[in-house]
């Protein structure tokens, strides 16, 4: 009976790789190589950057500027508009103390992070390609883990089942040609009749030639 190996393959207290062992059985390891596949891995990658930044002003520019605004606004105007023209006159004086504050303070240098968004491929390890052999053939699997030196197969029986019957003039398809079977013909001869001619039974018959003899069959003859 033909055996059919079922890639069970256990490598040596490793994972079964499927279930329902007729009978373990070991083959022999002859080689194995690992396996890898390529994984993408997306990463971010931050540099410090030097960047000379502007500190913002510290207000006391545009205070003195407002002063000085508002005492020629009040030096200028009269009467009624005096305190139009201080008011005018501390606004504008608060801007260009502001600006020149800020014109007047150098810039800092800080390290400021840039960042960007790359890929990597790493190299994963997914299994192992063996080539073993058992009861004399080689045959070829990938399993999840190292092996060792034998690998674990379940056999199991592979039943084979018998073609149904032809039915009577079937035709049977070959690749390439057409054969039809049929039945060889039955003859029924009937047995011989003989008939035999009828066969009529008398008494004997005496013949006497003239020699004095006479009698027949069953008698006993004299001479007269």
């Amino acid at each position: 009976m033909n055996k059919t190996l079922l890639l069970c393959a256990l490598a040596l207290g490793g994972t079964t790789l499927c279930q329902a062992a007729a009978a373990t059985e070991y083959g022999t390891i002859l080689s194995k190589t690992p396996a890898y596949t390529q994984v993408a891995v997306p990463e971010t990658q931050c540099v410090n950057q030097p960047v000379a930044l502007q500190p913002p002003p510290s207000g006391g520019g545009a205070l003195v500027g407002a002063l000085v605004g508002g005492g020629l606004g009040n030096a200028v105007g009269a009467g009624a508009g005096r305190a139009a023209a201080t008011a005018v006159g501390a606004l504008a004086g608060a801007v260009v103390g502001n600006n020149v504050e800020a014109g007047s303070t150098p810039p800092v240098m800080a390290s400021v992070p840039q960042c960007r968004t790359l890929t990597r491929y790493d190299n994963r390890l997914v299994g192992y390609d063996v080539v073993y052999e058992y009861n004399g053939q080689r045959y070829n699997a990938r399993l999840p883990n190292d092996p060792g030196e034998r690998i674990a197969l379940s056999i199991t029986p592979a039943v084979t089942q018998p073609p149904p019957p032809l039915p009577y003039a079937a035709t049977a398809v070959v690749p390439g040609r057409v054969v039809g079977y049929a039945a060889a013909p039955v003859v029924y001869a009937a047995p011989p009749w003989v008939y035999a001619p009828p066969v009529y039974w008398g008494p004997p018959v005496g013949v006497n030639i003239g020699f004095g003899w006479w009698g027949g069959r069953g008698y006993r003859g004299h001479w007269r």
